[in-house]
């Protein structure tokens, strides 16, 4: 099922267009991939949460490297949509926090003390829909 009231698929799906590369795609499916690897822990509050964003978050920063991103130079910024998408997906790695699909979970806890099995899980569903709504496939 489609859950079309996403808001990570909504901001992703604004930065999305002709103009990103293979290569930006490519690398979304690289950090996909890597979300199915990760081991987290479904212990909630707080439990081994670094152990499990850390990698994920120098994994995306290094993506961004890689495409071109200038620390502080929002008009060069601007003018590479590749970085554009990557920094959208950024800004939403904590996205299981208004994610329909982190409640599939049903894990007994204020959202703000989500396991970070939850927060993964919401993350791998919403890059699942965004691929599927913008008829992404791997290459």
């Amino acid at each position: 099922m489609i859950k079309n009231n996403s808001l990570f698929l909504k901001r992703l799906s604004e930065k999305y267009n002709d103009l990103v590369t293979r290569t930006c795609i490519n690398d979304l499916f690289e950090i996909r991939a890597f979300l199915d690897e990760l081991s987290p822990s479904k212990k909630t509050h707080y439990d081994k949460l670094d152990e499990t964003f850390d990698p994920i978050v120098n994994l995306v920063g290094r993506k961004l490297d890689e495409l071109g991103f200038i620390n502080g130079n929002v008009e060069k910024n601007n003018e590479k949509p590749d970085v554009q998408l990557m920094l959208a997906f950024y800004g939403e790695l904590d996205c299981f926090s208004y994610s329909e699909f982190y409640s599939e979970l049903n894990e007994n806890c204020a959202v703000h003390h989500a396991s970070a099995f939850g927060r993964v899980h919401a993350l791998k569903c919403e890059m699942d829909l965004f691929f599927q709504s913008n008829s992404i496939s791997k290459e």
